[in-house]
């Protein structure tokens, strides 16, 4: 119930009262009467005529009237468009680390992002890989009676099963064990964690130049090292300090590998040993996940052996009329298919705007949102066009509808509530269109306006009158601005 006080209009003729209630996008209601005022009167404090018997002084005196229609503009109500790009063609990789990016269509339009993607990614391959520490003409050698290591890095779990040393023997028959260490962070670089040492492979009579070892299958865990570093070095186990390890000056073509030798502790030296080494992965049809695979920095989700796919809420744009992606792995030379992309875009920066009537004192609220414009953002080489009409929730669901020009589209239409006292009108088959609206009804919340004069409802009320308004409503109205006017009939001037 709210009470408002009109106090001694001087407007002598009859009035209409307006409540007009607002809050957000909804118009809550109207209600009207009418104020009858004396059209003559000598004194303030005259005494009223019977008016039952007095014929001519009823037709001076105004009898209540109601306000018979009355319509306004609400505020601009959100819309959003969708369409689609769905790609069923392979899009191949034949090796991620010569070309790992493409582009799709992207809607030639601004305002659009992308607000989903789904990609699926098939046939994974993951080859055995060589790796090069160093593998350049030698230009000194170190003996290898201590045990001397070289740094390498692998980027995902992986097994070592081969090495080739570059080595030669001065004299006699010398062997060697190959050594395996994992590293540690010393806040500067990685070193050898000395009590971590396995013995992955030894060798006898080696002949001078390369020479190629099979190893004991290890199997590389990076979650036991530090920065996926590694150390493999060489110790000569037959005591004859012959045996030497090729390697390569750091100055003489940059430090391609971090280097050690055991001697109360490590002790690091400038030098790249010349060392190559052949690694597996985990498996040569992985999942996704074994090899980090990744399409813009977003992970791969495994689904299957050599299988995965990508999704992705996040919004893209493009200053263009495509859409760039990379792909990439945590392994070498990864071949790939990306078999199918669906790209759904979205434009949410328009805006339509609300009208509502009311035909007579307490009848429903019918309102009319229209894009003034229409709407020209459809793509053609698109699909599943789609507007959303974002309306306030109070509007009655059964009485929604709406149409693109004379072409009725509710029957494509479906609508959820939003719990932020919004409602969403999804409208599928949708799409360019000059005139496209939606209608609805809202219910009249004013339920009644009573004017009373010292406590008393009346509809007639004296120059010296005090009125109150007294207005009821059909629920709590806990926010917004409430305005009472009061007006003549004809012409509608604003009394109060």
């Amino acid at each position: 119930m709210i009470i408002m006080k009109f106090v001694k209009s001087n407007y002598r003729k009859k009035a209409l009262i307006l409540l007009l209630l607002s809050f957000g996008m909804i118009f809550a209601s109207i209600g009207f009467s009418s104020l009858n005022f004396p059209l003559n009167f000598t004194s303030i404090n005259m005494e009223e005529p019977n008016i039952e018997n007095d014929f001519d002084y009823q037709i001076q005196i105004p009898k209540t009237s109601e306000y018979q229609n009355f319509d306004g503009a609400g505020e601009n109500l959100n819309i959003a468009l969708h369409q689609s790009l769905m790609n069923t063609s392979t899009i191949e990789f034949t090796n991620l680390d010569a070309s790992n990016s493409f582009t799709e269509p992207f809607p030639n339009f601004n305002g659009y992002n992308t607000s989903f993607i789904n990609m699926t990614i098939e046939g994974i391959f993951a080859p055995n890989h060589t790796l090069i520490i160093e593998d350049d003409a030698f230009e000194d050698s170190s003996d290898v009676a201590s045990t001397f290591v070289s740094a390498f890095t692998v980027p995902s779990n992986s097994y070592l099963i081969n090495a080739s040393f570059d080595l030669v023997t001065t004299s006699g028959t010398p062997s060697a064990n190959i050594y395996l260490f994992n590293s540690s962070w010393t806040g500067t670089r990685s070193e050898p964690v000395t009590s971590s040492s396995q013995i992955i492979g030894s060798f006898s009579s080696p002949p001078n130049g390369w020479n190629d070892m099979v190893l004991t299958k290890t199997l590389l865990n990076n979650s036991n090292t530090a920065n996926n570093t590694w150390f493999i070095g060489l110790r000569e186990t037959t005591g004859l300090a012959t045996l030497k390890w090729r390697y390569v000056f750091d100055s003489t073509n940059g430090d391609n590998s971090e280097a050690y030798y055991l001697s109360g502790g490590w002790q690091q030296i400038t030098n790249d040993y010349d060392c190559k080494l052949d690694l597996t992965p985990l498996n040569n049809i992985p999942k996704p996940s074994e090899i980090n695979l990744k399409i813009n920095n977003t992970i791969v989700i495994d689904t299957i052996d050599d299988s995965g796919y990508y999704s992705s809420n996040e919004a893209y744009s493009s200053s263009s009329d495509i859409l760039n992606f990379t792909i990439s792995a945590d392994w070498w030379d990864i071949s790939c298919n990306i078999t199918n992309v669906q790209i759904n875009y979205t434009k949410t920066d328009l805006l339509a705007g609300s009208e509502f009537n009311i035909a007579g004192s307490g009848q429903t609220v019918e309102w009319n949102v229209t894009r003034n414009g229409g709407i020209n953002y459809f793509d053609l080489g698109f699909s599943n066009y789609q507007i959303n009409f974002t309306i306030p929730d109070t509007w009655d669901n059964e009485t929604i509808n709406v149409y693109n020009g004379g072409t009725p589209k509710t029957s494509d239409s479906t609508n959820r509530l939003l719990g932020n006292g919004f409602r969403e009108v999804n409208v599928q088959n949708a799409g360019n269109g000059t005139f496209w609206y939606l209608t609805a009804d809202s219910t009249n919340l004013l339920l009644s306006i009573e004017t009373l004069v010292s406590g008393v409802d009346v509809n007639i009320a004296n120059y010296s009158n005090t009125v109150d308004f007294n207005a009821t409503f059909l629920e709590i109205i806990r926010k917004g601005n409430l305005n009472l006017s009061v007006y003549s009939p004809s012409p509608q001037y604003l009394n109060h």
